[in-house]
């Protein structure tokens, strides 16, 4: 470099320097994210907020009555179907008995007889029979992908409940056990989320000496949680600036003119500057 006072030069030097370091953290960085991901999503969808918690009736105990609602697993996923009853069959050339039962598939119309040992009790749910009303706005699991979708209450049966699933239309009945209340939206993501997307650590998450073991713990995974949430925001909110910077080097390098400074590019080639020189001469011999 020929003026190594150059405030042109100097700029864009300190321009490059500045460039260079972040792009050294974001290299450093991505290696962390990943981990940091995977942590995160495992512990939050572990925690349960105590605002939406949801309260399941008490597991039933003792034997299957009639009339019970119950699942089977048979096939490739588990059915909703309501027990009907005992109905053992001998086998006459081992002499054994065999344990069947009668049961009523929610979603056939026919009463069919499965072994004993495919059934089990239905998980308890959230709701009581004199709880619901035709209108009732709820969450229910389908039957076909055992997932969750808003549905409304539209009548009730002998056993269960006729639901319409709101987003798609369709209708079936399903055990009361399927229902529980639809989640409420969470204002900014969390309650305690800033504008900037950190959590604030509330002071609930303090650990006491009266707590016991498990609310212990239970309050520092969610402390460990909160903690990798705001070092991903943070990272993610260098990338975005370093982004910004990138941008601003690029905008700044393409206005800017490098008086002073040799433009030559570095991937010049031998023959091509000796045909420049040339050319050069060329054009002085012609002006003279």
């Amino acid at each position: 470099n020929n003026e190594p006072n150059n405030k042109q030069y100097i700029q864009l030097k300190d321009d490059l320097n500045k460039l260079i370091n972040l792009t050294n953290n974001l290299i450093l960085n991505a290696d962390d994210n990943d981990e940091l991901d995977n942590q995160l999503d495992e512990q939050l969808d572990n925690q349960i907020d105590e605002h939406e918690s949801i309260n399941y009736l008490p597991e039933k105990t003792g034997s299957i009555v009639i009339g019970e609602n119950i699942i089977v697993y048979s096939g490739e996923r588990p059915y909703a179907a309501v027990y009907l009853g005992m109905e053992s069959t001998n086998d006459k050339q081992n002499d054994e008995i065999d344990l069947q039962c009668k049961v009523k598939y929610y979603e056939f119309e026919q009463e069919v007889v499965i072994p004993f040992i495919t059934i089990q009790r239905i998980p308890p749910g959230v709701f009581k029979t004199e709880e619901l009303t035709i209108g009732l706005k709820c969450q229910c699991k389908y039957s076909a992908d055992q997932k969750f979708y808003n549905a409304e209450v539209t009548g009730f049966t002998k056993y269960g409940v006729i639901v319409k699933y709101l987003e798609y239309g369709n209708i079936e009945e399903v055990p009361i056990e399927f229902l529980q209340p639809l989640k409420q939206k969470k204002v900014n993501k969390t309650n305690n989320q800033n504008e900037k997307g950190l959590i604030e650590i509330s002071d609930k998450l303090k650990i006491l000496p009266t707590d016991t073991e498990e609310e212990k713990a239970r309050k520092k995974k969610r402390l460990k949680a909160i903690k990798n949430h705001n070092r991903i925001v943070m990272k993610e909110q260098e990338l975005k600036e370093a982004q910004q910077s990138w941008q601003s080097f690029i905008n700044k390098g393409t206005k800017r003119s490098f008086s002073g400074i040799n433009k030559k590019s570095i991937f010049t080639t031998r023959e091509e500057e000796n045909k420049n020189k040339i050319q050069l001469e060329i054009t002085n011999k012609k002006r003279n």
